[in-house]
């Protein structure tokens, strides 16, 4: 239990930031296993979301912010659309080609839904 020897901040830094540290560890670690196949794979995939995020903009009436505030809902969903580009390869590995278009399919949808959420969001009315 806490008491004045333990402050609830204490262990807040001992185990939920060391916690996110790892995490952020993780990723380093994922990005530089990445084979370079699956670099491309993953960079030509976010070049078609972008492509199709620039069209949009210049269909709205009101401008995007340049610089965009951070939602933590919208985070969320693109951390999962990152563990889903992971099952893609899993697929892959396992030589289920079909699921694995499906889903990259799936992915790329939900990819382009948060980023023009994330647009709406931003949108700069003044």
């Amino acid at each position: 239990m806490f008491d004045k020897k333990n402050s609830v901040e204490e262990y807040v830094e001992k185990t939920i930031k060391d916690d996110l540290k790892s995490e952020e560890k993780n990723i380093q670690n994922l990005d530089k296993l990445m084979p370079p196949i699956q670099k491309k794979v993953k960079e030509k995939f976010d070049k078609k979301v972008m492509k199709f995020m620039k069209n949009k903009e210049l269909e709205f009436s009101f401008e995007v912010k340049k610089q965009r505030d951070k939602f933590r809902e919208v985070e969320e969903i693109r951390e999962t659309i990152e563990k889903g580009e992971e099952a893609i390869s899993l697929y892959l590995k396992a030589g289920k080609i079909a699921e694995a278009k499906q889903v990259k399919k799936s992915l790329q949808q939900a990819r382009y839904e948060i980023e023009m959420l994330d647009c709406v969001l931003n949108l700069d009315f003044s």
